[in-house]
């Protein structure tokens, strides 16, 4: 035990700055250690896996310097989505996947359309009952309405992510069953994505 305590506070260096990696702080890679500030520069999309190299994270780093200018001229005129979006700029051709909407926040990746490999949409239904219960009588009564989940995931040819997954009705309950309100935000889901399949679509 003592032995495994001492290796749990020794001391890390990051490979990737150098700097001292604090005790909740290290990420292992493949051959070393990297700290959480170095982590945090990496793409929102990609996830460290066993064989992650400490070349793999220097080659990213300097992708994401990149990626910071692109950011920077990227100017969407296209949205998809109630809480995570796909935002398009059309002009340049090239979409980002943003985290809550937020894609200046969250970094998030430039992607060219000539980088999508393909698009796949799904639509999920799914029964949501409710209860009701009568003022005057006291009694319960159960309705169910049917509900479509709108789900797109774009294949994409890059070194450090491969699919970006998005549910563009996430937050909210569209149905092609209920008032023409209800009616209007199904349409719309499934309006945004046939548009991302007709952007996109390789």
């Amino acid at each position: 035990i003592m032995g495994f305590l001492k290796k749990l506070f020794e001391k890390k260096d990051c490979e990737i700055c150098g700097g001292e990696i604090g005790l909740l702080g290290n990420t292992k890679l493949a051959d070393g250690d990297m700290c959480k500030d170095c982590k945090a520069k990496l793409s929102p999309l990609f996830r460290v896996k066993a064989e992650t190299t400490v070349a793999d994270i220097l080659q990213q780093i300097a992708y994401r310097e990149e990626n910071a200018k692109a950011l920077e001229a990227f100017n969407p005129d296209e949205e998809f989505g109630a809480s995570d979006k796909i935002c398009v700029d059309t002009a340049a051709k090239e979409f980002v996947y943003a985290r809550n909407g937020d894609w200046k926040e969250n970094a998030a990746d430039v992607i060219d359309f000539a980088q999508v490999t393909g698009v796949d949409t799904d639509e999920e239904e799914e029964m949501m009952y409710f209860d009701h219960e009568d003022e005057e009588s006291g009694e319960t009564s159960t309705s169910e309405i049917r509900v479509v989940h709108f789900h797109v995931t774009i294949h994409v040819d890059s070194p450090y992510f491969e699919t970006i997954e998005v549910c563009l009705s996430e937050g909210e309950a569209p149905t092609p069953d209920g008032d023409d309100a209800d009616t209007a935000k199904f349409n719309e889901f499934k309006r945004q994505m046939n548009r991302i399949k007709e952007l996109l679509g390789a």
